[in-house]
């Protein structure tokens, strides 16, 4: 129950500081911050020295920080890459009409 606490209190918190511009796209904070959590909260074992969370220090895709930006920047390319696509394509279709 305390993690499902945790989560709704600072959710609340990134909806608060949405009034400053730099933070504004609440959807994109809370993906971010849920992929996050989400991650690093999946395996969770009994033994303290594993898991996403004990490879917080570590420089490789083991450190869920390091795998999740990595994760988000790629898709984001992708994501500008599809849309640079589909106005071109959308350029050409009406050019030809």
């Amino acid at each position: 129950m305390w993690p499902a606490i945790v989560v709704g209190v600072t959710v609340f918190f990134l909806a608060i500081v949405a009034s400053a511009e730099l933070l504004s796209a609440v959807p994109a904070n809370v993906y971010g911050y849920a992929a996050v959590v989400a991650y690093s909260l999946s395996a969770t074992s009994t033994a303290p020295s594993t898991g996403p969370l004990y490879n917080l220090s570590s420089a490789s895709f083991a450190n869920p920080l390091v795998l999740l930006i990595v994760s988000m920047v790629v898709g984001a390319c992708f994501g500008y890459a599809s849309g640079w696509l589909s106005k071109a394509l959308t350029k050409s279709s009406a050019a030809t009409a």
